[in-house]
């Protein structure tokens, strides 16, 4: 289980812990479809690849792509996500919350979800087989939409 912790109070970068031990960062850049997340001391690159559409993508520090992302529709809150060959769903638990559900096929397998209804602070319960940055991108993911949500509605979560 994976917890992010706003780095301050009105900040869109997380600490992300497992347990009590730090393992990722997440600094989301001004542009809200871009940034860096470090898992581990290493630096990855998260981005979208157009600046109106394409896949978001996040690439380790040689430049590969580790996994990406994609809308399969603008208007839903869903992203199609890939890595190693293994696509899964990332996609709004409830039209207006903001819990999400990662689903393997028909199967669920990860939550995230703010702690409380007004905090950006997040527990998120993804599979273990899959790798911390690729973990690690699914909570930015999540992230780039509250914040855009936020952004939209004048209001920022604490």
């Amino acid at each position: 289980m994976l917890s992010a912790v706003p780095k301050s109070w009105f900040s869109w970068d997380f600490a992300v812990m497992d347990g009590t031990r730090p393992v990722a960062d997440i600094d989301m850049a001004f542009w809200r479809r871009q940034g860096t997340v470090t898992v581990e001391g290493l630096p990855f690159k998260v981005y979208r690849e157009g600046l109106a559409g394409g896949a978001f993508l996040i690439e380790d520090p040689g430049g590969a792509v580790v996994a990406r992302a994609e809308k399969p529709n603008a208007l839903f809150r869903s992203f199609s996500v890939e890595h190693a060959g293994r696509t899964m769903i990332l996609r709004a638990h409830t039209p207006f919350g903001r819990a999400f559900v990662l689903e393997d096929g028909q199967r669920t397998i990860g939550t995230i979800a703010p702690d409380r209804f007004w905090t950006r602070r997040t527990t998120a319960r993804l599979p273990e087989d899959l790798p911390l940055p690729v973990r690690v991108f699914i909570l930015w993911l999540v992230f780039v939409l509250w914040r855009r949500e936020a952004s939209e509605s004048g209001s920022t979560p604490a």
